[in-house]
């Protein structure tokens, strides 16, 4: 199966390294999802994690969102999950908790700026 190009967008917002999730994150996206964190990561500006347009996630994406997060320097990394489905997956699994979501880029990124300051 052949997947698109752009399942993955990585762009400066306010300051921030957004890499945005455009597609499922699953096993067939996880490996192209974790370099783009790191190079969000390496460019030591906060990074925001936008997961407003994934419909899915596996474990393998859950895996996969735990690790980036762990690479994340403390009060850096924000995950955005504005769709029902990402969010009650997180609730399920208590990565709400561990990772307090917001449910709109808008939100994260005045989020990321304060923390930054």
């Amino acid at each position: 199966m052949t997947r698109p190009a752009d399942e993955f967008s990585v762009d400066e917002i306010d300051g921030c390294a957004v890499v945005a999730v455009l597609a499922d994150l699953d096993i067939g996206t996880v490996g192209a999802f974790g370099e783009r964190v790191r190079a969000a990561v390496a460019t030591g500006r906060p990074v925001v994690v936008d997961m407003s347009a994934c419909s899915y996630a596996d474990s393998t994406g859950l895996r996969a969102i735990a690790l980036a997060y762990a690479a994340f320097p403390p009060g850096s990394g924000i995950v955005v999950a504005a769709n029902g489905t990402v969010r009650r997956l997180f609730a399920i699994t208590g990565f709400d908790v561990a990772l307090a979501p917001f449910a709109t880029l808008d939100a994260a990124l005045e989020h990321a700026a304060t923390a930054a300051s």
